[in-house]
């Protein structure tokens, strides 16, 4: 095989785009090499894959993850591609290689090819499922109060519409232990439930839920089990064939690292009967007379965020949960409140909220005067500062945080 060739990613896009001209000017701050992923990649070959500002500590991962180098270099190419010859690159060749993608993307999350989709983002993968759910008047959904938009204004849309009820059970914050969130779920199942709708991982705490066994008794009830995965893929080990919901919504384009505008849509085999998106009517491939044309430079960079996260192995969720684990409790013995379940609890994700006072305004200051990136969360009982990490993070960035916090 032919050794890479490192140029800046200034050079690569003036290459490939053909604008060197323009961006030569440009005044780009990433200007420099972007190493391709190591077989059995080091922290350091991760974070030299990444074109983050270098002098930011990116802790938002849960709102759109940053592409690694591989990813960009993908969907370039592919645009290039597309351009050179659209009509028989969008239908044939590259549509073939939109398929694969799906294909890979399902093996990584553990399902059939055949019941996956891609779609545009969890949202759109969570209003497809809703709007084929032939709920009528007087039907139930039942949800919980930590639902992000995404995933709950599909339901209250049908809810306006079609005159279902949504109930709602409120989380604990700390729960003891997976019974007892059983529990919660199952005294508010009623005869008139149809669906149950949760999320895998809670956007405000970071709360991972018992959705395998929630399916479970969903499945007891004849009721639909619908889960909300976009704070899941890609943060922890997602396998659909064992959580077996009828279906599931997940993002590419946060812990996954892929483009902005890709998303993830399973639907199982043994419940297409009752949940059949239109959109889905010629089968689940990219490109059917059902879905029409596609973003295919961003589907293939979804395969390349896919083949470099497959490339690092399991192992990124211990590391990337041990600094997790260290920022909460550095962060605690500063006399912070972490709103997120404590270090080796179960219910742990790589996502946790620091209770503070006026969020916003914290979070503009840490911006500003520190480069840390968080997210602001005010949900409900939940208000405060959203840190969430993935492999592209490292220990300086988390401690950047907690020198920041403690000022």
């Amino acid at each position: 095989m032919t050794p890479p060739v490192f140029v800046s990613r200034r050079a690569a896009l003036a290459r490939t785009l053909g604008c060197g001209t323009l961006l030569a000017g440009a005044g780009c701050r990433h200007d420099r090499e972007v190493r391709p992923p190591d077989a059995r990649p080091t922290l350091d070959s991760v974070r030299a894959q990444l074109v983050l500002a270098p002098d930011h500590a990116y802790l938002n991962n849960g709102t759109l993850g940053p592409c690694p180098g591989v990813v960009l270099d993908a969907m370039i190419a592919a645009l290039r591609q597309l351009e050179d010859n659209p009509t028989y690159e969008a239908y044939d060749a590259m549509l073939a290689r939109a398929d694969a993608v799906r294909e890979r993307l399902a093996a990584f999350v553990g399902c059939d090819p055949a019941e996956l989709a891609i779609t545009s983002s969890t949202t759109e993968a969570m209003n497809l499922i809703a709007s084929a759910c032939e709920l009528a008047r007087g039907d139930h959904v039942l949800t919980t109060d930590q639902e992000h938009a995404g995933g709950s204004a599909c339901w209250e849309y049908l809810a306006r519409r079609r005159g279902a009820q949504i109930n709602r059970v409120e989380l604990p914050i700390y729960p003891k232990d997976h019974i007892e969130i059983m529990d919660l779920i199952a005294k508010a199942v009623t005869p008139q439930t149809r669906v149950i709708s949760v999320s895998h991982v809670t956007y405000t705490t970071g709360l991972v839920l018992p959705v395998a066994e929630l399916t479970k008794l969903a499945r007891s009830k004849n009721v639909l089990m619908i889960v909300d995965g976009a704070q899941a893929a890609g943060a922890i080990d997602v396998d659909l064939k064992s959580i077996d919901a009828d279906a599931y919504a997940a993002s590419g384009h946060k812990w996954l690292l892929g483009p902005a505008g890709t998303g993830v849509l399973h639907i199982r085999a043994a419940s297409r009967e009752r949940i059949a998106p239109m959109p889905l009517a010629s089968g689940p491939k990219v490109y059917t007379g059902a879905v029409g044309m596609r973003d295919l430079p961003a589907i293939i960079g979804l395969g390349a965020a896919i083949d470099w996260a497959t490339s690092q192995g399991k192992e990124r969720f211990a590391r990337t949960l041990a600094m997790r684990n260290r920022a909460c409790e550095a962060l605690a013995k500063l006399g912070y409140e972490i709103l997120s379940p404590a270090a080796g609890s179960p219910f742990a994700s790589l996502l946790f909220t620091i209770a503070v006072d006026q969020p916003q305004k914290v979070a503009d200051e840490l911006l500003a005067k520190h480069g840390v990136v968080v997210r602001v969360v005010q949900h409900g009982k939940v208000s405060g500062l959203r840190v969430s990490m993935s492999a592209a993070n490292s220990d300086e960035d988390v401690d950047r945080l907690i020198t920041a916090m403690r000022r």
